[in-house]
């Protein structure tokens, strides 16, 4: 309820604050206007997914480009017009989510140019171009920037705050906001060129500029094929750490499977559920140096192996930690064997200190090492494995987890020691 009453509001807010910057900044411009709306609908039509931070498009820059050549309501106007693509009318999006996107889009471009203007940018349809006026646009230029920039981001932010319960900076983080800001300096940069050169030569111009639109896409391509490289070698990376342990083949797959599932059920962002999954993968990793005969030995373990097997999370992080693609994920190994009541190990966590992503990997593990036939004993029923995590759920595993994961398991909640009513607070 909360998400669709922001939906809501956040449109009607859109609507109300363009019609009232309307009679103060109007269109002069509509055939550029038309123009550069369907060039953002293209731009958004060619978008794809990126491993770490949602999907990318290069409407920003377009949008960005309209903020500077016509002003506030001008760049409100084109940028409405690339919010709701082609795709999302394919794969049937909810209306009322196309509605907000369309609307914060333009709430957005309307902040920008505000802020443009307030600082004493002029609008470069407004204006005869002279020697210095780069330079002299250039402040009220680079902050209108960041504005549309950063009033997106908040408002899209926002939005899965609510829906996830994540504090807003939490939500930048999973969504790794700040890795990509070398990617918005580079569109910018090609905004502002595209609104002189709407100044300078039109419709032609724009034409032209299209090459180098071209030619960006390809090199987020080239980028997007790097990470599924990436990608394919950690999976066997894993396959040829399973090879040693004949009882755990195929275990990292599957608890990346479940905790993947357990994340999208708590509201992760889709970017964030990708890297839960990668640290999934990688969390057996430490076990590339435990001999053999430990892994597999079917009876209890002397003291010196017990040390040896936990050794492993600390191990996997420190390897993890040396690969870029791969370091932000290395907490997360680190602390998958920490329990809520400090337990655990290799640090002793307590609580929330340990990382939430940890947190369903320890679900997620024990859930699978439960149901699967091990050196020392034969697999549980997924009965019994909730069951036993419900026993053990807010002294050392995160009830919301094993919820999640009993959700996506058995269609509901299973707790053996709740009565079948239900729980107070639950949704």
């Amino acid at each position: 309820m909360k998400t669709r009453n922001y939906l809501v509001s956040g449109s009607l807010v859109s609507v109300a604050a363009v019609a009232y910057a309307w009679s103060r900044y109007p269109v002069s411009r509509w055939d550029m206007a038309v123009l550069l709306g369907l060039l953002t609908l293209v731009a958004v039509s060619f978008s794809f997914e990126l491993p770490l931070a949602g999907s990318v498009s290069l409407s920003f820059a377009i949008d960005y480009a309209a903020v500077i050549f016509g002003g506030p309501v001008f760049g409100a106007l084109v940028s409405a017009m690339g919010g709701i693509s082609p795709q999302d009318i394919r794969e049937k999006k909810p209306a009322l989510g196309m509605i907000f996107n369309s609307c914060q889009l333009s709430l957005s471009a309307l902040v920008a140019g505000a802020v443009y203007l307030g600082l004493g940018g002029i609008p470069l349809a407004q204006v005869s171009l002279q020697a210095g006026d780069l330079w002299a646009q250039s402040l009220p230029a680079l902050a209108a920037a960041f504005a549309l920039h950063f009033t997106n981001a908040l408002l899209v932010g926002v939005y899965f705050s609510l829906k996830t319960g994540l504090g807003v900076l939490e939500v930048w983080r999973q969504q790794n906001y700040w890795g990509y800001f070398a990617s918005f300096i580079f569109l910018a940069l090609l905004g502002l060129t595209l609104a002189y050169v709407l100044r300078v030569s039109g419709f032609l111009g724009v034409v032209l500029l299209a090459l180098p639109f071209v030619l960006a896409r390809q090199t987020f391509l080239v980028y997007l094929m790097l990470a599924d490289a990436y990608a394919d070698t950690v999976r066997s990376l894993v396959a040829a750490i399973e090879a040693k342990d004949m009882y755990t083949r195929g275990h990292s797959e599957r608890v990346a499977a479940y905790a993947s599932r357990i994340a999208r059920r708590l509201g992760f962002p889709e970017p964030a559920v990708e890297r839960m999954e990668l640290a999934a993968l990688m969390h057996d990793l430490g076990k590339i140096g435990i001999r053999e005969k430990v892994l597999n030995k079917p009876g209890a373990l002397a003291r010196d192996e017990f040390v040896e097997i936990r050794r492993h999370p600390e191990v996997g992080s420190r390897l993890l930690e040396r690969v870029e693609f791969l370091a932000d994920v290395s907490p997360f190994v680190r602390s998958h064997h920490e329990r809520l009541d400090g337990s655990g190990y290799p640090d002793g966590l307590e609580g929330v200190a340990i990382p939430r992503e940890a947190r369903i990997l320890a679900v997620a593990d024990s859930f699978d090492a439960m149901t699967s036939t091990r050196a020392y004993r034969e697999a549980m029923t997924v009965e019994a494995a909730l069951e036993e995590l419900y026993s053990v759920a807010d002294t050392l595993l995160d009830r919301a987890c094993v919820d999640a994961l009993s959700q996506e398991i058995s269609g509901e909640i299973r707790d053996p020691g709740t009565p079948s009513g239900g729980r107070d607070g639950s949704v």
